[in-house]
């Protein structure tokens, strides 16, 4: 009876560290240096990728990506796009939930994807269609907030 009890107790409190963890997995990034937003938008000739973080914001390498893809688990991700530009986050907040917007219609970015999200960093791979296309990135900050765009030719 004893050992059974012993037995319930961890099980109880394996349940509530588990929803612990995904609770805090769920909050939204507030904390300095995590990353707010991430935001894929057009206007007149251009698109863009910004990723929005808390100053003084995480630090971030962009490096030219090559399929195959796959997360974190080893699970394969599937991102449209003949060129891809790999941006990792490293020493940010990587327990709470990243805004993701996603939702403008373009043309020459044909995806992006969040590929690693774990004990500091944080990976996303932007998929785009003419490699001439890709301006480059830019940085500025205001409010407490740095905004890091990546700039594509429609």
């Amino acid at each position: 009876m004893k050992n059974n009890l012993l037995v319930l107790m961890a099980a109880f409190a394996s349940m509530f560290a588990l929803s612990a963890f995904t609770f805090a997995q769920q909050q939204k990034c507030t904390e300095e240096g995590s990353i707010l937003r991430v935001i894929k938008a057009r206007s007149g000739n251009f698109e863009t990728i910004t990723f929005e973080v808390f100053t003084p914001g995480p630090d971030f390498k962009v490096t030219t990506a090559h399929r195959p893809f796959e997360n974190y688990n080893g699970d394969p991700v599937h991102i449209r796009g003949n060129y891809f530009k790999e941006v990792r986050f490293t020493g940010v907040n990587w327990t709470c939930e990243i805004v993701q917007n996603f939702h403008a219609a373009t043309s020459t970015v044909m995806g992006i994807a969040n590929t690693e999200q774990f004990e500091g960093y944080v990976t996303y791979i932007i998929g785009y269609k003419t490699k001439w296309k890709y301006l480059g990135q830019s940085s500025s900050t205001s409010g407490g907030v740095k905004r890091i765009v990546f700039k594509f030719k429609k």
